[in-house]
């Protein structure tokens, strides 16, 4: 039975341990994934923005070319939408800058920055891009020296995982064990 026992534990350990491996080796390529998003979600803004100038400098006849002089120039004529528009670039513009924060890091540190960003936004901020990344992600090993330093973190987490779970298991067996009212032999 004890050899059973030490089988399971090892088995346990053993697949938590690559669980946890396979897992944590996702987060370079989810990195780069989500910057692509940010990416592809900045320049769909970016399009809009300019079309609805275009189309502002055609009916205003708007002559100012940077945005800050276009956006006041439309402010005397139409002030929510120059509201509006101010606040699609606005947005446009944080959504370049979380991206060059991704691309501008170090590989080691771009899945940190990624997961920071989604956790530290206002849900209604990264919605889009996070509904285009679980759309497009498809799992894969990144064989890199960033994706080998989070396969073998996912190792000792999985590991440091399955050595508490087995010492919770034994601690309440043994927990069981101490309650049993012991018999007396007669």
């Amino acid at each position: 039975m004890q050899f059973i026992r030490r089988w399971l534990a090892d088995w346990l350990t053993l697949a938590l341990a690559l669980l946890c491996a396979v897992g944590a080796l996702q987060g370079p390529a989810l990195a780069h994934e989500y910057a692509a998003a940010l990416l592809q979600v900045a320049r769909e803004a970016r399009r809009d923005i300019e079309q609805r100038m275009t189309s502002a400098r055609q009916f205003y006849a708007i002559a100012a070319t940077d945005e800050a002089a276009f956006l006041a120039s439309l402010h005397q004529v139409e002030p929510s939408n120059a509201e509006t528009l101010g606040a699609a670039i606005d947005h446009a513009r944080h959504l370049e800058a979380a991206y060059d924060r991704i691309a501008a890091a170090r590989p080691l540190l771009q899945p940190i920055i990624a997961a920071w960003q989604v956790l530290s936004a206002p849900t209604d901020d990264t919605a889009g891009i996070r509904r285009t990344l679980i759309e497009t992600y498809h799992p894969e090993l990144s064989l890199t020296s960033a994706g080998a330093v989070y396969a073998v973190a996912g190792l000792a987490v999985g590991t440091l995982i399955s050595r508490a779970v087995l010492a919770l298991l034994s601690g309440l067996r043994r927990a069981g064990a101490d309650r049993r009212p012991m018999r007396h032999a007669r």
